[in-house]
């Protein structure tokens, strides 16, 4: 379970991004999750967001994990400067 704090500055990122996978010998194996609100965090206040992440069960030894949290905007204005602000990171593993 993943959850954070995000806040935007004054030109607003439109969407969270999230991403958890193992790097195998083989490869990348990118975890499951649950749909994210497309709605963008405000400038003015911080929203406590939180997603469940599942792993395959057949997953037996990975080299490494990597978590990306992170904004997208599409489409993008020439000159404009977007800002955003990610808090209170917290991951926590169960069966």
């Amino acid at each position: 379970m993943l959850s954070w704090d995000v806040r935007n500055g004054d030109k607003a990122f439109s969407t969270p991004i999230v991403e958890f996978l193992a790097l195998t010998k083989s490869g990348a194996v990118m975890a499951k999750q649950e749909v994210l609100s497309g709605d963008p965090a405000v400038a003015d206040k911080w929203v406590t967001r939180s997603v469940k992440l599942v792993m395959p069960d057949t997953l037996k030894e990975f080299d490494s994990i990597h978590l990306r949290i992170g904004f997208a905007t599409q489409p993008t204005e020439a000159g404009s400067l977007y800002k955003g602000f990610i808090d209170n990171v917290t991951l926590t593993q169960s069966k």
